[in-house]
């Protein structure tokens, strides 16, 4: 990640965490935490950069900052694979947000937003916000999207590739069955075409091969 990336989402930690906590200490600890776990060595897709597009794209909606706290903690525990991911990172969100001052509900909703982000669906209409930033890059640029799918491999390298290809089949296949795969009306009229041409487009690449 270049300098000016990582600076710019510094500040925009700073900025959320200290309308909280007027605890400097704290606030920079929890930021190296940030960066320690989103900058693991087995990260690939589900890195800063991650954080920072979906910030980007959540830039021009007006959201809470239940929301922007849910985008920096709903990857920080990070193991490919596991089922445990979600559960684990909202667990930490709450241990850092109450070290934080910040009030238990929006720590609450901070934790369900986090959890949705296992099935991907919400009937709130703030959390699907959230969902659909989180996926954008589905509705990505073709090459951006081949950057995309280079570097989940690389995050289950350790996954046979057969065994990859299989999930991927799955995925591409439960979400093109989707009505809509961006709920929200913002996203939706951004992304929608283009994700549905990039899974289309890669579905015929695995059966190709």
């Amino acid at each position: 990640m270049n300098t000016e990336t990582l600076n710019a989402l510094a500040l925009r930690w700073q900025g959320l965490a200290s309308g909280y906590c007027d605890d400097a200490l704290a606030i920079e600890a929890a930021w190296l935490d940030i960066q320690t776990r989103y900058q693991e060595p087995h990260r690939a897709f589900h890195t800063l950069e991650h954080l920072q597009h979906i910030f980007l794209d959540l830039d021009d909606i007006a959201v809470d900052n239940s929301t922007a706290f849910a985008v920096w903690y709903h990857d920080i525990i990070y193991k490919p694979g596991s089922s445990k991911n979600e559960a684990r990172s909202a667990s930490h969100a709450a241990e850092v947000l109450s070290a934080l001052s910040v009030p238990l509900a929006m720590s609450t909703a901070v934790q369900t937003m986090i959890l949705a982000t296992q099935k991907h669906s919400s009937d709130d209409a703030t959390t699907q916000v959230f969902l659909d930033a989180d996926m954008a890059i589905l509705g990505a640029a073709p090459a951006q999207y081949g950057l995309y799918l280079k570097n989940l491999q690389k995050e289950f390298k350790a996954v046979p590739k057969a065994l990859f290809k299989r999930g991927r089949r799955r995925f591409i296949m439960q979400t093109l069955a989707e009505p809509a795969i961006f709920k929200s009306e913002s996203f939706n009229a951004r992304y929608e075409r283009q994700a549905r041409e990039n899974l289309t487009n890669e579905m015929a690449r695995i059966q190709a091969r």
